[in-house]
């Protein structure tokens, strides 16, 4: 009787619980994200923006997702945003550091 090896069909899920995604260009979902937690960047930065696009993100998932945001805020400045969604949609600001382009 002769053995077969299983045929490589590529990967069963494109995500690994806990592992971080690749960085991808912004989508309208992120945008929203960024948006809703702005006032609380302002707040912990102590500076206001005219300008707040979300340009990139990475995903994470875990017991709802992290969501590691990259947001031009004027000028040459870049914010990283770390934020959490909940499984309830609840999000919360974990983070900001002020990033390079």
């Amino acid at each position: 009787m002769e053995v077969q090896e299983p045929e490589d069909t590529g990967p069963i899920c494109d995500f690994v619980c806990g592992g971080v995604g690749e960085s991808r260009p912004a989508d309208p979902e992120v945008q929203v994200i960024s948006d809703s937690v702005k006032s609380e960047v302002e707040t912990k930065t102590g500076q206001t923006y005219d300008t707040f696009q979300a340009k990139s993100y990475t995903k994470q998932t875990v017991g709802g997702y992290n969501y590691f945001v990259k947001v031009h805020a004027g000028k040459d400045k870049y914010l990283e945003l770390f934020v959490f969604k909940g499984m309830d949609g609840e999000l919360v600001l974990r983070r900001v550091e002020e990033s390079k382009e």
